[in-house]
């Protein structure tokens, strides 16, 4: 109780508390939520400690933390900011989180697009937004989906798994019959 008043108080304090401490999870979110930088006291910091849950590479908590403060995507775990599918979400919550992506996804043609560091494409940037939030809204909806996959193939990173799946059988069968 006393770390939680401490942290709650002062989210920074999260460096000085005990290591079982910065892998709770749950204290570790309600943390970072409020001052996503605290994300570099997480697990040791940076990917975490050896032979424990990282939560360096918790989605939803550096969703949470990059969500507070762009700039704490720089402590996500490298399959993090490796990932395009994650760094899309982020670069929807900050254009900047771009900057501290990978750098063969950050060159990614629709990561660049909704950063804004392509504004000789602005419509196409904005329709990509849109189609990516439809799907992220109805993520399991067929439909929605595919359609918006259509419009950009990379709505289709934020769509259910089953969804996926059966997109790219149906973008293969279209090839074999083109």
């Amino acid at each position: 109780e006393v770390v939680l008043r401490a942290v709650e108080s002062d989210p920074a304090a999260l460096r000085w508390a005990a290591e079982e401490w910065r892998r709770e999870r749950s204290l570790v979110l309600r943390v970072v939520e409020r001052f996503g930088l605290a994300l570099e006291f997480v697990d040791g910091g940076g990917g975490g400690g050896s032979g424990t849950p990282k939560l360096c590479s918790d989605r939803d908590v550096v969703l949470s933390a990059v969500a507070s403060d762009w700039a704490a995507l720089r402590y996500a775990a490298p399959e993090l900011r490796s990932a395009k599918d994650f760094v899309l979400a982020c670069v929807l919550l900050d254009g900047r989180c771009r900057s501290l992506a990978f750098e063969d996804v950050a060159n990614e043609r629709e990561v660049m697009l909704l950063a804004g560091d392509m504004p000789e494409c602005r419509e196409e940037a904005k329709a990509l937004r849109l189609t990516i939030e439809r799907v992220r809204r109805h993520p399991a909806s067929r439909d929605v989906v595919l359609r918006a996959a259509r419009q950009h193939p990379a709505s289709l990173l934020f769509a259910a798994p089953e969804l996926r799946a059966a997109f790219a059988t149906q973008a293969g069968a279209a090839t074999v019959r083109a």
